[in-house]
């Protein structure tokens, strides 16, 4: 997910089956995720003879489910930065009022994904962004 190399257009595909016959866990499933970004693209649920269909090199027609609601970021690198405001750095109040000073921040430098979270230590700040690529070097 945004995390190893890799080349514009490149995906992952995975492929998922049941591993008992309940009523929830009767299909396989189809996912494409782009790998620049992490972003999944795509998810199809497969009836089994619409697997089956697949696997012997037929045409299977299935209703597709396109996770994608934020095309423009398809394509580009995931960046992930996080900063932790850590317990003991006074009253819960100054905590909350640091870790929302440094989502501002973060949303002024161009962050377009902030949130934080409690964790044990502290408040977990983190900012996400997708950025165009930098051009190949030959």
């Amino acid at each position: 997910m945004g995390l190893r190399e890799s080349k514009p257009g490149e995906v992952s595909i995975r492929l998922g089956y049941p591993t008992n016959n309940t009523r929830e866990n009767r299909y396989a499933s189809l996912e494409v995720t782009d790998e620049a970004s992490g972003m999944m693209i795509l998810e199809v649920d497969l009836e089994a003879d619409q697997l089956l269909a697949l696997m012997s090199g037929s045409t299977a027609y299935v209703t597709a489910t396109i996770l994608v609601p934020k095309p423009e970021r398809v394509g580009k690198l995931l960046e992930v930065t996080s900063t932790m405001i850590r317990n003991g750095t006074g009253s819960t109040h100054d905590q909350e009022a640091a870790a929302e000073a440094t989502a501002a921040g973060y949303r002024d430098q161009g962050w377009e994904d902030v949130s934080s979270r409690r964790v044990r230590d502290g408040i977990n700040v983190t900012a996400r962004r997708w950025v165009e690529r930098p051009a190949a070097t030959e």
